[in-house]
């Protein structure tokens, strides 16, 4: 979430934690990035980059703020400049001034950011335009545009607005104090092929607005879905009288995604004359996934030949792993299982030699041979 006065920039970050109740957090020092121990960078993260100019070119050249916060609100706040730093360290001597906050349970993760306007006046953003005004504007008048990033980096998985070169910021924010407020609540399940979008807009405004939602994902072939041809807001045009607070839901299914190489593009723009541009990003890219009914069974069969493993180490030597068995050396002979599998047939197990048993999953095997065959089929 983002919003803005005339004092702050106001950005909320809210995450899911996986897996459940675990966050790396051993940062403890504010402005300390990259210690071996204490590094900022090591942890998980939410980071925010902002470059408060619209041209890329000087954004480029002038550098970017970057903010980064752990799960114990540790902040790491840094500058960095072509013009000055061209080593690529991003240096601990911009102090924001930020007030955050950061609160997790054991399912999700809230960061909360007021950052000061003032402080974006520093370093090479400390200067006049080609008119002899101040470059960042305080206030920020109805159509200033920033560039900015936003990342989060909870376990192994890492997730960003827009895939960018780290020096460079694509995604455009612009502050219009007369604009409607957007918030995307759920992308539902995208990545299985399914358009699932539930937004909410408000008409801040004392005047009717009308609005155009883009809407788009992308595969590695072209253009899937696009919201202007939704039956839910036909073009994506929504008419918003003042004050206005409406819930949207658009749907699709069986989006034909590739293997990767998918992208979803989010834009929001007010009609008029001129059209103006209010936000515009890439929101991520992504990998198509298998049907969640199999992968969930596949997950089962997982814990469950963890589960017999435990109870056969007690007679068995374990002597390697594998991706959907399990093979143990002994003596004697294997006791006759009837614990079934996830596609109701049991586990079974083969002699491999004299002293040597496999346990495995028959539907396991199988789901995965499917799964081969489905990535190897052209589309």
């Amino acid at each position: 979430y983002a919003g803005y006065d005339s004092t702050n920039l106001y950005f909320c970050f809210t995450t899911p934690i996986y897996p459940e109740g675990w966050l790396r957090a051993n940062g403890r020092f504010s402005d300390t990035f990259a210690h071996p121990l204490y590094g900022i960078l090591y942890d998980d993260l939410m980071e925010i980059e902002i470059r408060p100019v619209e041209d890329l070119s000087s954004g480029y050249n002038r550098g970017m703020f970057r903010l980064d916060v752990n799960a114990l609100c540790t902040v790491a706040d840094g500058y960095w400049s072509k013009s000055r730093d061209m080593d690529d360290r991003i240096v601990a001597r911009w102090d924001s001034g930020a007030t955050i906050r950061s609160k997790a349970d054991v399912k999700r993760w809230v960061v909360e950011y007021a950052i000061p306007l003032k402080s974006l006046r520093y370093g090479d953003y400390d200067a006049k335009d080609e008119k002899g005004n101040p470059l960042v504007a305080l206030p920020p008048s109805d159509g200033t545009t920033y560039r900015v990033w936003f990342a989060c980096r909870v376990g192994d998985k890492f997730s960003a607005f827009d895939g960018h070169a780290w020096d460079t910021t694509k995604t455009k924010l612009i502050l219009d104090s007369q604009s409607p407020a957007f918030q995307l609540n759920d992308l539902g399940p995208i990545t299985d092929g399914q358009v699932d979008v539930q937004m909410t807009v408000k008409n801040h405004s004392t005047r009717p607005e009308t609005v155009r939602i883009g809407f788009q994902v992308e595969s590695a072939t072209g253009t899937v879905y696009s919201s202007y041809q939704s039956s839910e807001i036909p073009n994506g045009l929504v008419e918003l009288r003042p004050g206005e607070l409406r819930k949207l839901r658009i749907k699709q299914d069986n989006l034909p995604l590739t293997p990767d190489n998918n992208a979803l593009w989010f834009d929001v723009r007010s009609l008029g004359t001129p059209e103006k541009m209010l936000f515009r990003t890439r929101l991520t890219q992504f990998q198509r996934t298998h049907n969640n009914a199999e992968t969930a069974r596949l997950d089962q069969v997982t814990a469950d030949l963890q589960r017999l493993n435990r109870v056969l180490q007690e007679h068995f030597v374990m002597r390697g792993t594998y991706p959907d068995a399990k093979t143990w050396t002994n003596s004697i002979r294997l006791p006759d299982f009837t614990f079934r599998d996830p596609w109701g047939e049991p586990y079974v197990y083969s002699n491999t030699t004299a002293n040597s048993y496999t346990l495995f999953s028959t539907g396991a095997k199988r789901e995965q041979e499917r799964r081969a065959e489905v990535e190897q089929t052209p589309r």
